[in-house]
């Protein structure tokens, strides 16, 4: 018994980890996919993007020894949960053409919240009504970080246009697929899991391609080469199985509340790439949204991990 609940904690403590670096990888897919569109058309990017990701992790699976089928038998709960999926990664490339991955990156911290709520209304657990203060707090904290204190609550209103509507939509959708994934997956394998959901948004990006009314625009360049290999195999690759195996270990809100790392990396990544300014509002911000984020982490909340 006591070896069983030492597996556990393992397991749950790798599962903290590898969302860790995924929410790493998460904060550097903003810029990259923002950069990656001055060379190649979103739905274009996108189709690539899960193709490659899917064969890979196709490959993978088969080296495993894992036995999986194209079409699985579920595949309708699968195309419904990737579908969320979808609809975040969509949303993200149309909105970055309206809005700066600033913008995003702010929107991005509303999601843990959502999440909360949907989680609330999903599991009927009245224990996640301890995460709310953290979750406030960090929420304005990481928009502080993000803004660098200088901008106001009112202030963030006023600059808000459609690509932050189109993203805050793709936000909600990410909220979602938190917690349908461990609804309509948990009986697979999270390798397996895995691979169907980037083949079910694979379905997605292709009609998103066949749909899409604007004209493609495909310019190859080493560029190009380097952001999608990035792209595939740490922003999706890795990230997707991440979330599957953290959600067989961690409760929703718990896997969600990484996102507050995002802005600090973001601040960071800007810090000692591009020389950005860092003043003690953002210390103690980020100060703030790490102390919630430990404390969401470690309050009990198993009831809603089931």
């Amino acid at each position: 018994m006591l070896e069983i609940k030492m597996d556990q904690k393992n397991k749950t403590r790798n599962a903290s980890l590898m969302m860790l670096v995924a929410t790493i990888c998460v904060a550097a897919s903003f810029p990259v996919s923002k950069s990656l569109m001055q060379y190649i058309s979103a739905e274009l990017a996108l189709c690539i993007r899960f193709v490659i990701s899917s064969a890979l992790f196709y490959i993978f699976i088969q080296l495993k020894g894992l036995s999986v089928s194209i079409i699985p038998q579920r595949w309708k709960a699968y195309l419904f949960v990737s579908s969320f999926y979808a609809m975040f990664f969509i949303s993200t490339f149309e909105a970055l053409k309206l809005t700066s991955a600033f913008n995003t990156s702010v929107i991005y911290t509303l999601m843990p919240s959502v999440s909360l709520l949907i989680a609330w209304f999903t599991f009927k657990d009245t224990k996640l009504k301890h995460y709310i203060v953290p979750l406030i707090l960090s929420t304005l904290a990481s928009m502080v970080v993000v803004t660098q204190g200088k901008l106001s609550f009112f202030d963030i209103l006023k600059i808000v246009n459609m690509g932050d509507l189109i993203f805050l939509l793709g936000t909600i959708c990410m909220a979602c697929f938190f917690n349908v994934t461990k609804k309509y997956t948990s009986g697979e394998p999270p390798l397996v899991s895995t691979f169907y959901i980037l083949l079910g948004n694979t379905v997605w990006m292709f009609l998103y391609l066949l749909l899409s009314p604007e004209k493609l625009i495909f310019n190859p360049n080493t560029i190009v080469v380097v952001e999608l290999i990035f792209l595939v195999l740490f922003c999706t690759v890795f990230t997707f199985f991440s979330v599957q195996y953290a959600t067989k270990w961690i409760a929703p809100i718990k896997i969600s509340s990484f996102s507050y790392l995002t802005p600090i990396c973001v601040v960071l990544i800007n810090f000692g790439f591009f020389s950005m300014e860092v003043n003690s509002i953002v210390v103690f911000s980020s100060v703030i949204s790490i102390l919630s984020l430990f404390y969401i982490q470690w309050t009990s909340g198993e009831k809603a991990a089931q």
